[in-house]
């Protein structure tokens, strides 16, 4: 599940990896994935909640969740873009 639009993936290592393209003032409902994730903010404000805090990350910062962990998610009135590696394993 992406939620934003993708703008481009393919597959690396034992993962995929997809530019991701988030709209403005998006805030998404609770959900999980399937694999750990790992997001590098490329541009705008990217804000992720879960039961164990939250994380508010800027161009050049780094998110990452293992698998299966419910979070939301919120972006910046300007949107934001991410590259998102999705992991087969997790760690």
């Amino acid at each position: 599940m992406v939620h934003g639009r993708e703008l481009g993936r393919t597959r690396w290592g034992d993962g995929r990896m997809g530019l991701v393209s988030h709209a403005a003032g998006l805030n998404t409902p609770r959900h999980g994935h399937d694999r750990a994730c790992v997001h590098i903010v490329l541009r705008g404000l990217y804000v992720e909640h879960s039961p164990t805090g939250t994380v508010v990350a800027c161009p050049g910062e780094v998110v990452y969740k293992d698998g299966q962990i419910e979070h939301w998610n919120r972006f910046g009135t300007n949107g934001a873009e991410s590259l998102r590696w999705a992991a087969v394993r997790h760690w």
